[in-house]
């Protein structure tokens, strides 16, 4: 790079000056405000049509390719922040030209970017005005999409959510420790019913705040909603990884089953697994507690 370009990154927004090159088409989850420093700059957006001015805003998920430009001031902008919250009045779809912009300066952007935006991310908006007009039968789909939305938007939700699931999950683990040594040491075939294991894993994924980060951060780069309806996308998406994940913690269960008859044949396997999942679930619920709101 050369001595004048330079990239930094604060609360809440990010900032690039220097040269660029004509790339493919792309998108960021960010408002993006590029300014030209010695001329106009130029943008293409996905259906080919090229826009110039002095200053242009690029919508969060927009595709568009910056074209060649020698010197050039790039403003990425976190979509839940005050700042995007005025963004989003004037500049809400596609690529706009905003002169008005040109004289934007890191100062005026900082005090802004750093407050949480009071409003939900217009892409969550979309992907759930699509659920309501395609209903499908994933009732428990949907409350954890609205939770997730919630949590993305209010701190006080994220806390809320978090210190519920860490709680359920060290009490589990603290009723496991102290069960008792009751199951002796041959193996017993009582087994819980299906149905209660299910409600567990509910509770323990819907109650877990970095479950519904994770999709509202991973997800919604993959959707592009010039290629069709947003929901039969998400919905995809979504498909892939649980299978993903059913393929991983099948083999996790295989491998454990595998071992639990070794493990039994020990004086001392019921003190242990007791012990082991007992501590494992108090660990899961002290991490939970201790996990921080992103940007």
């Amino acid at each position: 790079m050369s001595g004048n370009t330079r990239f930094t990154i604060g609360e809440g927004y990010a900032v690039y000056r220097g040269p660029t090159t004509v790339g493919t088409l792309h998108r960021h989850a960010a408002f993006q405000i590029v300014i030209g420093m010695r001329d106009e700059v130029a943008v293409v957006d996905a259906t080919d049509i090229q826009h110039r001015a002095a200053a242009l805003v690029v919508a969060p998920m927009e595709r568009h390719c910056l074209q060649a430009t020698p010197d050039v001031l790039t403003y990425f902008v976190e979509p839940h922040c005050v700042f995007a919250d005025r963004l989003r009045q004037h500049y809400r779809n596609g690529v706009t030209a905003a002169p008005e912009l040109r004289d934007l300066s890191e100062d005026e952007v900082r005090p802004a970017a750093i407050r949480r935006s009071g409003e939900l991310d217009p892409r969550l908006v979309q992907a759930l005005n699509a659920l309501v007009d395609h209903p499908v039968s994933l009732p428990s789909l949907a409350a954890t999409v609205g939770l997730s939305a919630l949590i993305a938007s209010s701190a006080a939700a994220f806390t809320l959510v978090k210190l519920v699931g860490a709680a359920y999950l060290i009490i589990v683990g603290i009723r496991r420790i102290l069960a008792g040594d009751a199951e002796g040491d041959e193996p017993r075939a009582l087994r819980a019913p299906l149905r209660r294991v299910y409600r567990q894993g509910v509770i323990v994924n819907v109650l877990n705040p970095k479950t519904a980060l994770f999709f509202l951060a991973f997800l919604p780069q993959f959707v592009d909603p010039h290629r069709g309806a947003v929901w039969p996308q998400v919905a995809l998406l979504g498909t892939l990884f649980v299978g993903v994940a059913v393929l991983s913690d099948m083999t996790y269960a295989l491998v454990s089953s595998a071992i639990a008859g070794r493990i039994r044949r020990t004086g001392t396997a019921a003190a242990v697994r007791r012990w082991l999942t007992g501590g494992i679930f108090v660990a899961l619920g002290i991490t939970a507690a201790a996990a921080r709101r992103g940007t």
